[in-house]
């Protein structure tokens, strides 16, 4: 099997990763590969949820590795470890199997939040990296929503090891965080330092801010054209509420025909002015830098 062509969408978990994978499968060769960096469900190779190259036990070889042979559609996946989840129909081994099956597909969009800190590294390689950032209140309410718990001890201390500098309090905080709102902070927190640092080495991703999937789609549409010269479809969400909008969300991830509105605002009724204080503590000087910085270079204008 000849290597495909690969583009990678990531981004932190529930900032709009999902919508631009859709948005770049525009034809039947176009192929989506699900989260094979997820430790409890993709490549074997993958030991941490968020693996950071040089850290870990995970190396830059073992990343040079794993993209071939996601071009190869050689992956070792491993078996689900996850209640409720069947063990070899999970969506990574489903997309990797179809893809496989495809002999003609030209492309696959590797979606996968936890293939964040590997972007430089694979975007070095000539391949297209989009970035997903969405304000960090609509994030802690969605993990709050979800009631998800990131893994911000330990990924704090491999940023560490991998030669990142976070501050001592951020580090501190991250030991003795605890709930779906203060990891989620955290974990936002850690990504978008980071990401702040890679802009200003003018690492070559791209970053596509969630609000402008929402309300500026055409736009960004020529922008990921151009960026990965594919065909795009995107749209905006409804900016008007549906008659059946619903004031509580189930909890599952992706839900279908919200509006604009409510993916934006939605953190107001799910968080409390504590949590809300909690969460402007952590990220309200790191969210108005990285705002700044990609109005100054790669958000769209």
């Amino acid at each position: 099997m000849s290597k495909r062509q690969i583009v990678l969408v990531t981004g932190a978990p529930r900032s709009g990763t999902t919508v631009v994978g859709n948005a770049l499968r525009t034809s039947w060769r176009h192929r989506e590969i699900y989260e094979p960096m997820n430790a409890f469900v993709g490549d074997k190779a993958i030991r941490n949820q968020f693996e950071v190259p040089g850290a870990g036990g995970f190396s830059e070889a073992a990343l040079d590795d794993l993209v071939e042979r996601i071009q190869n559609g050689r992956l070792r996946l491993r078996k689900s470890s996850l209640e409720r989840r069947n063990a070899y129909l999970n969506r990574t081994n489903r997309t990797m199997a179809a893809a496989n099956l495809l002999p003609l597909t030209s492309h696959l969009i590797w979606k996968d939040p936890f293939a964040f800190f590997c972007a430089p590294q694979i975007a070095r390689k000539g391949l297209p990296v989009i970035v997903t950032v969405r304000n960090h209140l609509s994030l802690v309410g969605s993990f709050k929503r979800m009631d998800w718990i990131a893994p911000v001890s330990d990924l704090s201390l491999r940023l560490s090891e991998a030669g990142y500098i976070i501050d001592e309090t951020v580090m501190d905080r991250c030991r003795k965080a605890e709930g779906p709102t203060e990891t989620g902070a955290l974990m936002w927190h850690l990504l978008h330092r980071v990401l702040l640092q890679w802009i200003g080495q003018k690492e070559p991703i791209h970053v596509v801010a969630n609000d402008d999937l929402l309300f500026r789609p055409e736009e960004v549409r020529d922008r990921l054209s151009e960026i990965t010269n594919l065909p795009v479809s995107l749209s905006a969400a409804n900016s008007e509420p549906t008659s059946k909008r619903q004031d509580t969300l189930p909890q599952k991830a992706h839900i279908a025909n919200r509006d604009a509105k409510s993916i934006t605002d939605y953190w107001r009724k799910l968080l409390s002015e504590d949590e809300v204080a909690l969460a402007l503590d952590i990220n309200e000087e790191l969210a108005e830098r990285l705002d700044e910085s990609l109005s100054q270079s790669t958000k769209v204008s």
